[in-house]
């Protein structure tokens, strides 16, 4: 910029007369002379704002709203310290500058001209940062001054600001917002330096503030999901490597081009030789098959067939993991690990016992506000998924001319169809359409409608459109993170058709690894916290939905076999949660009290539930007769956790009945069983006639 630019005021001002605009800045004035720069106008020429002053009124450019600036308020009425009032000083100096910049400086983008209201939204950031800077300096020793330079500046303070509580959405987009202006104007004129991808790093999440939009997914969609997404990477698993070579060749612009197209853009190119068009590339790399079966027929072709499967491939991601949106967008290249969970040991009779390992992955996640390394547990379908992204993005990153592995797993394919954008990497734009196209025939019946009822009773779904019988379920990342910590921690509320058997394995790994009793689960899926210098869970992980999903189960485990249901309980436990349920009122009020009572001591480990052969068994400690099947007299059947149902003695009556023809009378097996029926032949007549002699009978 020459030293004599004349600047405008850039902020919308649409309708205001000549006559009352502000000043025009000569660049060759220096910042040492703003002090008498008008920057508002009243309809007789009146200014109601000048740089120096310590108010600044816009009324006379937006009379609805009213916005007027009082710098004197910048930290509110806080009593100061001479030290404190030194502070604002500098304080006011620097929002002053700001706002100029934002006023003169700032460049008009796609959104337009700023209005005088998003200015005022920017002072209230301001000031807002300025009262941190005040409670950090006056709350730390060590912390002598702070302005708002050192904190645009500083990765760590910016994450130290952000990691205040209840920081609002809208104040994060604003601080998002606001480096980037910084960052365009510049550090020549600005004065501060913004440390490189900070504003990257700062990510606004309000997915967690839109639970009723993401309900869990209905049981036989659930599975039309997972066997859909497995099928479709069948189909595509063993051609990576083919298509990531191929996806590669594409970094020449002239590749898989029509002659035509080829001719076209080679007129001034001495000696051009033309490249073979798509459907020779094909051929080349032993494609034509796959490109068929996916309808590939030419380069525009594959790169939205690129969007698609990225799309499949990171849905498969969000739905055996649980991470979040952007949580998966941010996926390292060398994201998998590997972690021990028991050391490598000898065992009894001397022979070594390998160590016990299970993959994660991992990637960076918002953490208050910022950016830190958290991990996942990695199931081996969701492995496959990475791999084939991975593959996908080795192909892209040499088209983009970078280096793979110092990238993220998901790359736009559209630097495929636009060569100007080489040398560059951004994020796919991944949208419903994308996602949808695997799922086409995935409908919603009116089944589906009645499950969901069942499990979030909450909300009208009959009434939804959305949700409509026949309709594409409306599928979203984070519906896959809430049926995972539903299904997934073998929740016992919703039964699940058959499943892969892999899935078992997801379901099976995420009971051992997430909940409580796994002794490294902070060590593993935890992120380490410099000021404690312990592992915490990050807040928003899907541990505690599993967790959370667990204890919800247990409880309504209880209350639907127990206290609300309608078959008699014997056993000494049996027996208080049959005097129990003479004086539960039948009142929907009381029973949602009791529910979320029962949830509340499952959850503190006072109560639990556990279904065994005979009815189940409430008992705290560990219980050596339930894990070997024993109910025999003296074990489960005369137990006091014990709360027993006759239909199951009966059952298993009628089992051990068939059971016993199959040996001979003389041999040990036939002579166990014939102990084991006795036992509950002699108990069902003992309870019977008990309670036919308590009925007067």
């Amino acid at each position: 910029m020459s030293t004599d630019e004349i600047l405008k005021f850039k902020l919308s001002l649409e309708g205001i007369p000549s006559a009352l605009m502000p000043d025009e800045y000569s660049s060759s004035d220096g910042i040492d002379n703003l002090n008498d720069l008008v920057l508002c106008r009243d309809a007789e020429g009146e200014p109601h704002a000048v740089y120096h002053q310590v108010k600044w009124s816009f009324i006379p450019y937006d009379p609805v709203n009213k916005p007027v600036i009082n710098f004197d308020m910048l930290v509110g009425r806080k009593a100061l310290d001479e030290e404190q009032k030194q502070a604002l000083e500098v304080w006011i100096a620097e929002t002053k500058y700001i706002l100029f910049l934002l006023m003169y400086y700032r460049q008009t983008g796609h959104t337009g001209r700023m209005t005088i209201g998003t200015l005022y939204l920017y002072y209230r950031l301001l000031s807002h940062m300025s009262c941190f800077c005040l409670k950090m300096i006056s709350d730390n020793p060590f912390v002598t001054s702070l302005s708002l330079r050192d904190v645009f500046s500083s990765k760590m303070w910016i994450a130290k600001y952000l990691m205040q509580p209840d920081i609002p959405e809208w104040r994060i987009r604003l601080l998002r917002g606001l480096l980037s202006h910084l960052e365009t104007i510049g550090e020549n004129k600005t004065g501060i330096g913004i440390p490189k991808g900070v504003r990257e790093d700062i990510e606004v999440d309000s997915e967690e503030k839109t639970v009723n939009q993401h309900p869990p997914i209905p049981p036989d969609i659930y599975v039309a999901l997972l066997n859909r997404f497995d099928d479709s990477m069948d189909l595509i698993e063993p051609h990576i490597k083919k298509l990531e070579k191929f996806i590669a060749r594409f970094s020449d612009p002239f590749y898989g081009r029509t002659e035509e197209t080829q001719e076209r853009h080679s007129r001034d190119i001495l000696d051009f030789h033309y490249r073979p068009t798509f459907p020779e590339a094909l051929s080349k790399y032993r494609l034509v098959g796959f490109a068929k079966t996916f309808d590939i027929n030419s380069v525009r072709d594959l790169t939205m067939w690129l969007h698609k499967v990225q799309a499949l491939l990171k849905m498969t991601i969000h739905i055996y993991t649980g991470m979040r949106d952007k949580e998966a967008l941010r996926i390292e290249y060398n994201c998998v690990e590997q972690e021990e969970i028991t050391s490598e040991r000898k065992g009894d009779d001397g022979v070594v016992v390998e160590a016990r390992m299970i993959d994660v992955i991992s990637t960076t996640t918002k953490f208050t506000g910022y950016r830190k390394v958290s991990r996942w547990l990695l199931p081996e379908e969701a492995l496959r998924a990475v791999t084939i992204v991975k593959g996908i993005a080795r192909g892209l990153s040499a088209v983009c001319g970078v280096n793979y592995s110092e990238q993220k797993i998901f790359i736009s394919p559209t630097v495929i169809t636009h060569s100007a954008q080489r040398g560059q990497v951004a994020y796919p734009n991944l949208r419903k359409r994308h996602i949808s196209h695997w799922i086409s025939d995935i409908t919603i019946t009116d089944k589906d409608l009645s499950l969901l009822s069942a499990i979030d009773g909450s909300r009208d779904w009959m009434d939804n459109p959305v949700f409509g019988v026949g309709e594409i379920w409306p599928l979203t990342s984070h519906q896959g993170r809430r049926s995972l910590a539903m299904y997934g921690s073998n929740s016992g509320l919703v039964k699940l058709p058959t499943l892969r058997r892999q899935y078992h394995h997801v379901c099976a790994g995420m009971s051992r690894y997430y909940t409580n009793g796994f002794d490294k689960i902070t060590q593993v899926f935890g992120v380490y916290d410099e000021d404690t210098g312990e592992y915490v869970l990050p807040e928003h992980h899907i541990i505690h939905e599993v967790q959370t999903g667990i204890h919800v189960a247990k409880a309504g485990q209880l209350m639907n076999e127990l206290i609300l249901g309608d078959e008699s309980l014997f056993g000494k436990r049996g027996g208080y949660i049959e005097r129990l349920r003479a004086d539960t009122p039948d009142d929907e009020v009381f029973i949602i009290e009791v529910r979320a009572e029962t949830e509340r001591k499952v959850a503190a480990g006072e109560m639990t539930y556990r279904e065994n052969l005979v009815g189940g068994c409430v008992g705290l400690t560990p219980c050596d007769d339930y894990v070997l099947g024993d109910v025999s007299a003296g074990h489960c059947l005369t137990c006091p956790d014990s709360s027993t149902k006759m239909s199951k003695v009966e059952a298993l009556i009628v089992e051990i009945k068939q059971d016993m023809k199959k040996f001979e009378k003389n041999s040990g097996e036939y002579k166990s069983l014939a102990a084991e029926l006795r036992a509950l032949e002699d108990y069902r007549e003992y309870k019977i006639n008990r309670k036919e002699t308590f009925n007067g009978g």
